[in-house]
């Protein structure tokens, strides 16, 4: 990955990775160039791919979310971050937003990179869908 100010690129490095775009460079890689105030989140996908760049993140301070195995399509990259540790909470899908919006929101701007990861609130399960008649 390359950065240029607040532009990020991808680049073929490193080649011994098979996973184009990677998951795990790109996690690696931001917490090169920033520390705090990252949010991070790891959805469904097939294999590892992510779960060690999302311990890398959470070692470094940011607030990592897997989604769990109920809402995922395919339970790999979760599992596996599950298994390493790397994110807390483990949410279903529906319920990721509400945490999100909230540690961002956490943070003002001119803050962000300054502060370590709030802890997010318990995210309420969502309401049933109301049945017209």
């Amino acid at each position: 990955m390359r950065r240029e100010a607040e532009h990020v690129d991808y680049t073929q490095d490193p080649i011994e990775i098979p996973c184009r775009p990677s998951v795990d460079v790109f996690f690696s890689s931001v917490t090169r160039y920033r520390s705090k105030g990252i949010i991070a989140a790891l959805l469904t996908g097939i294999g590892r791919d992510g779960a060690a760049g999302l311990l890398a993140l959470r070692s470094a301070g940011a607030l990592t979310i897997a989604q769990d195995a109920q809402s995922s399509t395919v339970y790999g990259m979760p599992k596996a971050a599950r298994q390493l540790d790397a994110a807390i909470p483990i949410l279903p899908l529906a319920a990721l937003g509400p945490p999100l919006s909230t540690a961002r929101l956490a943070w003002p701007r001119r803050l962000r990179s300054a502060r370590a990861a709030p802890a997010i609130p318990s995210p309420r399960p969502p309401a049933p869908p109301t049945l017209l008649p």
